[in-house]
């Protein structure tokens, strides 16, 4: 009785320590950072507080100042740092991380003030400088200023309480927030647009999902946001579709491999051929020249088969043959297991089975007789051996 009062007693204790755990860890959630970072001197025509977006020359120093300030009801400990941008291979803009190697915007930028506690509901300014090299070439240049803040390594989502008992803190996941706000340098000068369509082809998803994937190689000094309209014939050269659809970002010295889907009027079966046209259009011109690039266009051909179907069909045909041979087998194996009979003419099933000693529902099912089961005097049937 001791014993069960006392595995009780633990229970309860287990379910009061796993009740405050959860509590506590729900307060703390509910209590959080949210720390925003937006841009202190917004552009005066187009109001944007998102980006930094400069044009200046080699040799140039551009100061300016980030703004912070936290919305959340709880201090947070931040850090900031410049970083370059890169792309995905999808065209994706991504901001690299501080620990990445920087070779523009993210070497060229001084950030002042970090790392820096800042209080709830407290707006702080960042001063930040970009020196820029003499010996830049003109172009597109593209970074951000990145903002961190999270829980420490001591975790202080645990509770004196949880840490004590030995029973919280497990499972918990330490998550950091990153967020940035980009910088878009232009250098006035001649502009290379030095890049290409090297790949358009089609693919089907391992869902049975259509797919176009590119790939677009970006050498020059241009950044693009290419679009593709995608034209798709049918196998006597009639329009079946078009659609136009964004290929992400096109950075200098960057190669992505988009893809996109085709959502709209798929066809279940034949022979197709798609036309994509991909309009380079730039993210910003140089020296005043016009934002709409060049275009190029590609050709693929390629068939839409049901290759679902075809296995569904396909299964549905083998456990057809599997049935039908193994009645085949079983058929043949009971002829074998049977011996003839000329029917006389006293002779009815029910009376010949019992006589015989054997099942009349066997002799029907083995000479495929159908009710009313009449046998005909002189006929030859087959007659089931019975068991020894």
């Amino acid at each position: 009785m001791q014993k069960r009062s006392t595995t009780a007693i633990k229970i309860i204790q287990a379910i009061l320590t796993a009740t405050i755990c959860y509590l506590v860890s729900s307060s703390t959630a509910l209590a959080a950072a949210q720390v925003t970072l937006t841009v202190k001197n917004p552009d005066p025509y187009t109001g944007n507080q998102s980006w930094f977006v400069y044009t200046k020359n080699p040799g140039e120093t551009i100061e300016d100042i980030a703004s912070i300030k936290n919305f959340g009801d709880e201090s947070a400990n931040v850090l900031i740092y410049p970083v370059d941008a890169t792309t995905s291979d999808a065209g994706s803009f991504i901001l690299k991380f501080e620990h990445e190697n920087q070779n523009g915007i993210g070497e060229w930028t001084t950030v002042s003030k970090s790392p820096i506690a800042i209080k709830p509901n407290e707006r702080i300014d960042i001063p930040f400088s970009i020196h820029i090299p003499k010996d830049i070439s003109p172009g597109q240049y593209i970074g951000g200023i990145v903002l961190e803040y999270g829980p420490s390594a001591k975790s202080p989502q645990q509770s004196d309480v949880c840490v004590a008992s030995g029973n919280c803190g497990q499972g918990l996941v330490s998550v950091k927030t990153r967020i940035g706000s980009r910088i878009y340098l232009t250098i006035p000068g001649k502009a290379y647009e030095t890049f290409d369509l090297t790949d358009f082809h089609y693919y089907t998803s391992l869902s049975g999902q259509p797919r176009f994937k590119f790939t677009i190689v970006n050498n020059g000094n241009v950044t693009y946001q290419p679009q593709a309209e995608i034209t798709i014939r049918d196998s006597a050269g009639r329009i079946y579709d078009s659609f136009t659809k964004p290929l992400g970002n096109s950075m200098p010295g960057t190669t992505i491999e988009p893809v996109i889907s085709w959502d709209t009027n798929k066809p279940l079966f034949g022979a197709f051929t798609a036309t994509a046209k991909v309009n380079f259009a730039k993210r910003f011109a140089l020296a005043g020249e016009p934002l709409h690039g060049a275009a190029i266009t590609k050709t693929v051909n390629f068939w839409i088969i049901p290759w679902d179907y075809i296995l569904y069909a396909s299964v549905f045909i083998i456990i057809t043959a599997m049935i039908y041979y193994l009645r085949k087998i079983s058929a043949i194996k009971a002829i074998n297991n049977s011996e003839s009979y000329v029917v006389q003419s006293e002779d009815d099933l029910m009376n010949l089975a019992e006589r015989l000693g054997v099942s009349w529902r066997s002799i029907a099912r083995l000479n495929k007789l159908k009710a009313p089961y009449i046998l005909r005097k002189g006929t030859t049937i087959r007659i089931p051996k019975r068991k020894q």
